[in-house]
């Protein structure tokens, strides 16, 4: 893992901290499966896919109460058939 190091003083001795980098990625523009993300913060590259696997469908982003309304709108429809 890629860490931030930041130096501080405790009275005469230096002390270098190790902190986990929190990234912030850019990505390249899609051209492709895959972009490569640069971290502004520690320079690591990343690989990210430029689409969703197809069995993710739009119900996956919905709120809970959404979901809840859904399901008891089809549970409704399935029981009078």
């Amino acid at each position: 893992m890629f860490k931030l190091f930041r130096k501080r003083r405790e009275g005469s001795v230096s002390v270098i901290e190790e902190k986990p980098c929190i990234h912030h990625w850019i990505y390249e523009t899609p051209s492709g499966p895959t972009s490569v993300g640069i971290c502004l913060n520690c320079g690591t590259s990343h690989v990210a896919a430029n689409s969703l696997p197809a069995q993710m469908d739009s119900f996956h982003f919905l709120s809970s109460s959404a979901k809840a309304k859904i399901r008891k709108a089809n549970k409704k429809k399935y029981k009078n058939h």
